[in-house]
């Protein structure tokens, strides 16, 4: 480690200035694909929203869409957190049933993709041309459609804020100039809103991710946290632990089933994590006290996971994340600008192992006025014995951890919802 670097650490027991530290030793991640239109608010699109029928040429790159309106994604209606309001018509009750959407995006000449993915997020059906080739129908029958032409079934709740996953041939993406148009359909003329948002991006050969595997050498490990909710200070995370959600199966077959993605930790092929792990192993983090070692590391974890936007954007990005790597590995070290609990209790136990902290990892609840919801955090064991909660999703503002005795833990249920730390 540099002298300028330990200048900052020792600066730290005061100040604790780990965002600058992970400045200047972990680069932005990288994701094993290339952007090509990025979902949310960085890409415009070009749009129709007034119920017309347009030109039979609309998705084709030469069609002038120049007296197109233009706003930025996600688009739609009836939603919060919409860049773009459209229009459904005057009548509430006889809405536009389809809307029109293009993005003109370039690629460089040399770009070798090999597959693409589709991120698509939709309220209620959608057919996507890339280049004027349909490339995806999602709830949408076969055969011609137009402006009158409804989805085959209603999106609702929850599942109007997931992306749907379509993975396809490069084959209809060219060097230089592209065109993505997408006509959005609604179930009926009185849905009570409209959203759409897009990501694609491009794959060169052996970049997709891959089905999510258990190494047999961790099945004993991952399946006592799956099972128990609940790993001890004195269980090291090995390679080939995977962590795909308190809904994973993994049956009798390597094959990891879950809804989302499934976090992977291996140290032998996740260069963002041997950077994680060089510096909490690293002289100057070791020989900190130890309460001051464990904020660093927890500050540390929460600069590396959180997106520059903020701690709780990392949530919204997740949602695509979960999309992509849905059943696939997802590496740990990936865990830049989108990790939430999952991924920043899991890296803080691994980095609290190496950097000689006795460190647990509890899966419960998290309670929230009324409200609970699924949560992970860390135990954090003295050598008193006297066991601290460390919360890098909903850290103190100094970064302190409340004692598992305090009116702060009575926050932390189990997965059944009772309470994890009972009053003494």
């Amino acid at each position: 480690m540099t002298n300028q670097i330990r200048k900052l650490v020792a600066a730290s027991r005061d100040t604790f200035c780990c965002l600058v530290i992970v400045l200047l030793l972990v680069p932005t991640s990288s994701w094993g694909a290339t952007v090509l239109v990025e979902a949310g608010s960085k890409t415009v699109w070009k749009f129709v929203d007034d119920g017309s029928e347009p030109p039979a040429n609309w998705e084709q790159p030469a069609f002038d869409d120049s007296k197109w309106k233009a706003g930025r994604a996600p688009l739609g209606y009836g939603e919060p957190g919409l860049a773009t309001e459209l229009s459904f018509g005057g009548n509430p009750k006889a809405k536009h049933v389809t809307s029109y959407f293009r993005h003109g995006f370039k690629v460089d000449p040399a770009h070798e993709f090999t597959q693409l993915v589709i991120l698509l997020r939709i309220d209620d059906g959608a057919i996507v041309y890339l280049n004027g080739k349909e490339l995806v129908r999602e709830q949408m029958a076969a055969g011609p459609a137009n402006s009158k032409t409804a989805a085959q079934r209603r999106i609702e709740g929850h599942d109007e804020g997931k992306y749907l996953r379509h993975f396809v041939p490069a084959a209809s993406l060219v060097a230089g100039q592209n065109t993505l148009a997408v006509e959005v359909h609604q179930y009926n003329a009185v849905s009570s809103d409209l959203v759409f948002d897009v990501q694609l991006k491009g794959y060169r050969d052996g970049e997709e991710p891959r089905l999510a595997k258990l190494d047999s050498t961790a099945r004993e490990i991952t399946e006592r946290y799956r099972e128990t909710h609940y790993l001890s200070a004195d269980r090291k995370i090995p390679n080939g632990y995977v962590d795909g959600g308190r809904e994973a199966d993994f049956g009798p077959s390597e094959h990891v089933k879950s809804i989302r993605e499934v976090i992977v930790v291996d140290r032998t092929r996740d260069p963002n994590l041997k950077k994680h792990l060089a510096f909490a192993g690293s002289k100057d983090i070791r020989e900190l006290p130890l309460l001051l070692r464990a904020r660093s590391l927890a500050k540390y974890v929460d600069a590396q996971c959180s997106s520059p936007e903020g701690r709780n954007a990392s949530l919204a990005k997740l949602a695509l994340v979960e999309s992509e790597y849905q059943e696939r590995e997802f590496l740990l070290g990936r865990s830049g600008g989108t990790g939430v609990c999952r991924h920043r209790a899991l890296l803080f136990k691994v980095l609290g192992d190496e950097a000689g902290l006795n460190v647990a990892l509890v899966r419960g609840n998290y309670a929230t006025g009324k409200k609970t919801a699924g949560h992970v955090w860390n135990e954090l064991i003295l050598t008193d014995e006297k066991t601290l909660i460390v919360d890098c999703m909903n850290p103190q503002a100094d970064f302190s951890f409340p004692e598992t005795t305090t009116d702060s833990a009575k926050k932390y249920l189990t997965v059944k919802n009772e309470p994890f730390y009972p009053a003494k």
